[in-house]
């Protein structure tokens, strides 16, 4: 949206702060035309829409990922996949767990890999409950940490069926993935927690990987590779 700025006034403006990630778009904004539309079930299919690069929460480019795979699986059995982050997937009614995995690869604004897995239920038509993870990291404006207190936000797709949060697991990576090491977690309130980030030689590229749940069983697990340079 446009903004008016008077004379001598100050704003400030936050802009691809890692880390880049896939996610669903709650409550589209804008009037762009790419802007995606909530995950959400018809009576015979599921529409999937994800932003490819999102760096809060309901964030959206209208850029396209170098390489992107979806897969959809209804009670262990797949019923869909596409070369895309976007596709209307066939689905019976009635109701049943979903599986979506969706997994991209790209080089802007940086070099970025991800593998994204939504375990979620349904009944029957209307938006998906979705978890998300909003990755609050103490960065700098050159996206270089400050601290190695992170803060994360554990919640669901706006306007989905809510649950309480059950719990968020947290792991690091300084080789890529190869290894990893879990992360002290310290849960606060509202799905709130705080994560201490590894110690890392200036110029180490740190993954993360989250396993978020919550109450109704619904859940994300997510792999950033190279999330920060340290």
């Amino acid at each position: 949206k446009g903004a008016v700025y008077e004379p001598g006034a100050s704003a400030t403006v936050e802009w691809l702060s890692r880390p880049i990630r896939p996610g669903p778009v709650g409550d589209p904004y804008g009037l762009s035309g790419c802007e995606p539309q909530p995950v959400q079930r018809t009576e015979g299919t599921v529409q999937v829409w994800l932003s490819p690069f999102q760096d809060r929460r309901d964030g959206y480019t209208c850029g396209d990922p170098h390489e992107a795979r979806m897969v959809l699986e209804r009670d262990g059995v797949v019923v869909g996949e596409a070369d895309t982050y976007w596709s209307e997937l066939p689905v019976e009614p009635g109701p049943g767990t979903f599986r979506l995995t969706y997994e991209q690869s790209g080089f802007d604004p940086y070099a970025h890999e991800s593998s994204s897995v939504w375990t979620f239920g349904s009944t029957g038509p209307g938006l998906l409950p979705l978890v998300i993870v909003d990755y609050d990291l103490p960065l700098d404006v050159r996206n270089r940490p400050t601290s190695r207190t992170a803060k994360f936000t554990v919640d669901q797709v706006t306007g989905a069926p809510d649950a309480p949060v059950a719990g968020l697991d947290v792991w690091t990576s300084v080789d890529r993935g190869a290894t990893w090491q879990a992360a002290p977690v310290t849960p606060r309130r509202n799905g709130r927690f705080d994560v201490t980030l590894p110690r890392a030689a200036e110029g180490t590229a740190v993954s993360l990987r989250v396993d978020a749940r919550d109450t109704a069983g619904n859940r994300l697990e997510q792999t950033l590779l190279d999330t920060y340079v340290a």
